[in-house]
């Protein structure tokens, strides 16, 4: 089945309802080729994708595998409600987060030292460290396709 921007231009519910119906579809065995500029939709609906760029394609892999790939390492930002006492932020900086008013950004680094913990469970401590603050979001940071295609635009204009 072709589908060429089966979303584009419908209402919220309408545009949900076709995604549900080509979710039904696929489901059935039927291949779909959706083509789309809503990258949201894409990712949200796709398998595999293929990016092209003036009628060639510069990028083509499962969507997950593309995500991954442009993700490469993980940020966590972790927001939370109240005020950090001077010791927890220190501990919390120690562990090499970033630490603001109501949010902590977590990039982990990468070190050839194999004893450093695991950036799971780095996430984790800084948790223990939040204790008793309330947590609204704990949330991990990905590439998105929006993101991954502008890079990969941007890179073949160079």
């Amino acid at each position: 089945m072709l589908l060429d921007e089966p979303t584009l231009g419908l209402d919220v519910e309408s545009g949900e309802t076709v995604k549900d119906l080509v979710r039904q579809v696929a489901a059935s065995g039927c291949a779909i080729l959706l083509t789309t500029h809503q990258l949201n939709v894409a990712e949200e609906l796709a398998d595999r994708v293929a990016v092209i760029r003036q009628g060639k394609i510069v990028a083509e892999q499962s969507t997950q595998a593309l995500i991954q790939q442009f993700s490469n390492q993980t940020a966590y930002r972790i927001t939370f409600e109240g005020t950090l006492a001077a010791a927890q932020r220190a501990a919390i900086e120690r562990l090499g987060a970033n630490v603001t008013d109501g949010l902590i950004y977590y990039h982990p680094m990468v070190t050839a030292d194999r004893q450093q913990p695991s950036s799971s469970a780095m996430v984790y401590r800084i948790l223990s460290l939040l204790a008793p603050l309330p947590l609204l979001e704990v949330r991990q940071d990905r590439a998105d396709l929006t993101h991954i295609f502008l890079k990969l635009v941007q890179n073949q204009s160079s």
